[in-house]
């Protein structure tokens, strides 16, 4: 099973980020519905990996909390884009969950991510676009922003790859405040 740990978006965060994808020329906008902010990305797991992994995760014990999505930018930062993204801003509560995320993950037998986290909700995929034709958008929506709101659970989905594009299940959900 191909896995992630993500925190959904409300509807309204989700069509904001949608419609900042279809201002692009380029690339693959990510489905409306697919619109999150990804905790930790685990790859392929065995499937019976699964109930440890819910198991790690449903201990986590940590408030709502609140987010803010303020500019825009490509990822890798230097070379040939593969990703556009719309930035969430840090926080000491947000980081505090991820990293309990991680450590949750290890308990159940997952080896440690060696990327850093940047939080970021995926806005499009690109595949041999060049950065400067993207230059344009990164100006146009170099202010673009969301006000606070408040996340209150955080999900373990599923993503099987298909041609038209990634399709997401949610395996667990994981309420924040319980």
């Amino acid at each position: 099973m191909r896995l992630f740990v993500a925190l959904p978006m409300p509807e309204d965060v989700q069509s904001e980020v949608s419609w900042l994808g279809n201002d692009l020329r380029e690339g693959s906008c990510v489905p409306e519905e697919q619109v999150h902010l990804t905790l930790r990305f685990l790859g392929e797991r065995p499937e019976h990996e699964l109930g440890d992994l819910i198991g790690a995760l449903s201990e986590i014990d940590l408030a709502p909390l609140e987010l803010t999505v303020k500019g825009v930018g490509l990822f890798p930062g230097r070379g040939q884009p593969r990703v556009a993204w719309a930035g969430v801003e840090r926080s000491e509560e947000l980081d505090a969950l991820q990293r309990s995320v991680d450590r949750a993950i290890e308990r159940a037998g997952v080896p440690r991510e060696r990327r850093k986290f940047h939080p970021h909700l995926t806005v499009a995929r690109f595949n041999g676009t060049r950065a400067k034709t993207l230059v344009p958008w990164l100006q146009e929506h170099s202010l673009f922003g969301i006000e606070p709101f408040t996340v209150d659970e955080f999900r373990l989905y599923s993503s099987v790859l298909r041609p038209e594009g990634a399709h997401h299940r949610v395996e667990e959900s994981f309420a924040l405040g319980d």
